[in-house]
């Protein structure tokens, strides 16, 4: 997954510690139950950060996305992400 981390001012924010959750509600007719995921996202400089998720299946999942800096929440995002593959 990859996060881009910019000021009010536009500008880049580096230093943060990013995290992603994310979550697919259950689907009882399709016999799936809900799932988790989560990424700790690593800062590639110029506000870029990267890091692996795993994802039990396709389908559209919610994310939050927080940043950190000394231990003060400075953005949360609330996003649809859209898994390709199978349920």
């Amino acid at each position: 997954m990859r996060v881009k981390l910019t000021g009010t001012d536009g500008k880049p924010v580096t230093g943060a510690q990013v995290s992603v959750i994310l979550f697919i509600p259950a689907m009882p007719a399709m016999g799936m139950a809900a799932k988790h995921a989560a990424a700790t996202l690593t800062d590639k400089g110029n506000g870029d950060y990267e890091g692996p998720v795993q994802f039990e299946s396709g389908g559209t999942w919610a994310a939050t996305v927080t940043a950190q800096r000394g231990g003060q929440t400075i953005a949360t995002k609330q996003l649809s992400v859209d898994v390709a593959g199978g349920m």
